[in-house]
């Protein structure tokens, strides 16, 4: 049902000579363009966790360690929807997942990770930070925070 409208009513003129109806309307699209650029309170539900390991390069013993903690419990990540993406100097990476379009510098910037430092960030569905460690994580420590979350109802139960 549509609202009427009297045309017999003028518009009435701002103090800047522009009708009201204008100026709210102008209001109106701004505030909707700025609704574009502004994340929502609500972040939409994601099909996957991530597990971001930052290192400062290949060389990093921090690294190797968590890049075999991956290895060995392959199938766990999995079963759970995460997607492994390295952030390795400049570079980036993915394992169990499409290839990251996210630039390095930018998520550095983000999480507030310095270039020289190691650190794992576990993303859960619902786009929030579940886990910051700044050594690596053990699969036990991974696995009992993101069987914790309530999001964790939607996957697969550890056996047990």
């Amino acid at each position: 049902m549509r609202p009427t409208v009297n045309k017999s009513i003028r518009p009435r003129p701002t103090s800047t000579g522009q009708p009201l109806g204008l100026t709210l309307g102008l209001a109106a699209m701004l505030l909707a363009a700025m609704s574009l650029f502004t994340p929502s309170v609500s972040a939409p539900k994601l099909k996957h966790r991530s597990l971001i390991i930052f290192a400062p390069d290949t060389s990093s013993t921090d690294l190797s360690k968590q890049k075999e903690v991956v290895a060995q419990v392959r199938d766990g990540l999995q079963q759970r929807d995460i997607v492994v993406v390295y952030v390795i100097g400049q570079d980036i990476s993915a394992e169990l997942g499409p290839e990251p379009t996210a630039i390095p510098v930018k998520l550095r910037s983000h999480f507030k990770v310095p270039r020289d430092d190691f650190r794992v960030v576990l993303i859960g569905k619902d786009s929030q930070t579940e886990m910051l460690s700044d050594v690596p994580v053990t699969a036990d420590q991974l696995f009992q925070t993101i069987d914790a979350t309530p999001g964790r109802q939607d996957g697969v139960k550890p056996p047990g």
